[in-house]
């Protein structure tokens, strides 16, 4: 069952963010007076037309794991014919190509930001500083010694709790002990042991205002987050905001060191994983990925590789821009083309190598 919700829930999410793209491309081509000849969800010989608009063919194929949208004379020809196809991509000036071209990124990611932006307004995720579980995790120690959201702490091993900050102090330096909890349940008190567990990877360490600190260490646990705030709207919108310029930021980073590139990139066989486990977790958590997987769609798609990424689509019609709306000779876009498959190639095998690590156990 699980596997069977995880490959639909995988399917309609890839789905929707490649939509998302897509209509980015679509829209603004239409903006800028070019012809739309197939918008397409799915690769694959074979199609199923749902509606055709305008001389555009909406579209499903039979591989869901990308899309596409076809646009009127976006095929460049040796005797350079392309500029001359009225409504074709080409016959517009290089400015209007970087616009189209850069609508799909920019769409992933303001998908995303909007999608994080709802999550935040309906998700209570500002923890609150007193004592109080909010979610306790299935299967974990808080769980199996019978504490519930809401319950409050009053004690740990003797020892007086009267914030978050002092229950994880009270915990993270035990590992596999069993603590002493008193507890405060609707006005009736209890005692319970709950045995404490360790963290296989480092996280960061809490400071008293409950912000990670700079500290990372592996800390012990008991499987339970403190009760929390839903986000105002200003505080979701920046929030929000924030997550592409990060993200950004850690792909270059990742690019650039061995260490975090088999930290943190993934591949298709990462992404399924990450599903499985968010599904196992709930539908916030599946929505948190599709916003952050949309994100990151946006940001991959602007690296410049040549004839394969919109980033590298965009070079060149930068570069044309430059030479005052010239089209690049067919051998230097030959040649961008294959310098460009050799990238993606090497991308393409490093991250299947770091997945496969990752089933692995490395």
């Amino acid at each position: 069952m699980l596997i069977v919700l995880t490959a639909v829930t995988f399917l309609v999410m890839i789905s929707l963010l490649v939509a998302a793209h897509e209509y980015g491309h679509f829209l603004f081509a239409r903006l800028c007076g070019m012809g739309v000849e197939e918008f397409s969800i799915g690769f694959g010989k074979g199609k199923w037309v749902y509606k055709v608009k305008d001389g555009t063919e909406f579209t499903v194929r039979p591989l869901p794991l990308g899309g596409f949208v076809r646009i009127k004379g976006m095929v460049p020809e040796e005797d350079g014919s392309e500029v001359d196809i009225p409504g074709g991509f080409y016959s517009k000036p290089p400015a209007q190509r970087l616009l189209v071209l850069f609508a799909g990124p920019l769409f992933s990611i303001l998908a995303g930001v909007l999608i994080l932006i709802g999550l935040f307004l309906s998700v209570p995720r500002h923890p609150l500083n007193e004592p109080v579980l909010g979610m306790v995790l299935e299967g974990k120690p808080a769980a199996q010694a019978g504490l519930q959201e809401g319950d409050r702490i009053l004690s740990v091993d003797g020892q007086p709790v009267t914030t978050w900050y002092q229950l994880v102090s009270s915990v993270r330096d035990k590992p596999d002990q069993k603590l002493a909890f008193v507890v405060d349940r609707a006005g009736k008190r209890f005692e319970t042991s709950v045995k404490t567990y360790v963290n296989d990877k480092e996280t960061p360490v809490l400071g008293p205002d409950l912000e990670p600190t700079n500290e990372r260490k592996k800390q012990a646990m008991i499987g339970a987050a403190p009760s929390a705030r839903r986000s105002t709207v200003p505080e979701a919108v920046g929030e929000a905001v924030v997550f592409p310029f990060e993200m950004a930021g850690g792909m270059v980073h990742a690019f650039t060191s061995t260490k975090r590139f088999k930290e943190e990139i993934g591949g298709p066989i990462s992404i399924v994983t990450a599903t499985s486990e968010q599904v196992q977790r709930g539908v916030a958590d599946v929505i948190l990925l599709a916003g952050l997987l949309s994100i990151s769609l946006g940001i991959f798609n602007l690296l410049p590789i040549p004839g394969f990424l919109d980033g590298g689509q965009m070079v060149v019609a930068f570069m044309e821009l430059l030479r005052g709306g010239r089209r690049l000779s067919m051998r230097t876009q030959s040649y961008l083309s294959g310098l460009g498959f050799t990238i993606l190639v090497v991308l393409i095998v490093s991250v299947f190598a770091v997945d496969i690590g990752r089933l692995g156990g490395r």
